[in-house]
């Protein structure tokens, strides 16, 4: 919504939303070419959640601008008040900070889950088998994240010591940990 915020078209509009004047004695708007704005309906939407939303529809009849008979304009006053305050939020130095980083944050799991594992659509339908797909893709992300760490030696489990001591053991951590990862739903090489 931001970057649709920033278009030219986006702005114009806005613009000419702004240049409206309110009668509140009549309840009409007004625009700069004395057009008059009449309120003809209220529109109220439900949503899944049961949430209701109330929209104040303004109709221009008289309109005649370049073929263009009739203008409305919607308002919903809650929902602007939000808006409002979500723009200053977005704004503020806290939010241009947040931005920065959840665009850093966000961006390199997704290039590896698209880019790395080649990884481009879900394959099965379903809310609860998404998340339990997106979840698997996650811990395999994970656990590829682990062992390029220790490859590389920044991290050394406090376990490896233990699991050399104990030859008895059928599992031999670094061979384990060299091993290749396969995901079990799709056998691929991650």
């Amino acid at each position: 919504k931001y970057k649709i915020q920033k278009t030219r078209k986006y702005k114009k509009e806005e613009e000419e939303r702004q240049k409206l004047i309110y009668d509140k004695e009549k309840d009409t708007y007004q625009d700069e070419n004395r057009k008059i704005y009449i309120r003809i309906k209220d529109k109220i939407r439900k949503r899944e959640s049961g949430y209701k939303s109330k929209t104040k529809v303004y109709k221009c009849f008289d309109y005649n601008t370049n073929g263009q008979k009739t203008k409305t304009y919607y308002f919903t006053e809650k929902f602007e008040k939000y808006r409002k305050q979500s723009q200053e939020n977005i704004q503020s130095e806290e939010g241009i900070n947040e931005r920065i980083n959840r665009s850093i944050q966000a961006e390199g799991v997704f290039s590896k889950l698209k880019e790395g594992l080649g990884y481009k659509r879900f394959r099965h339908k379903g809310k609860k088998n998404i998340e339990k797909e997106i979840d698997m893709m996650a811990i395999a992300i994970n656990i590829n994240t682990l062992l390029n760490k220790l490859k590389r030696k920044e991290t050394k489990p406090k376990h490896r010591e233990i699991l050399y001591k104990n030859r008895d053991c059928c599992y031999d951590f670094h061979h384990y940990a060299t091993a290749p990862l396969f995901c079990l739903s799709y056998n691929k090489r991650i």
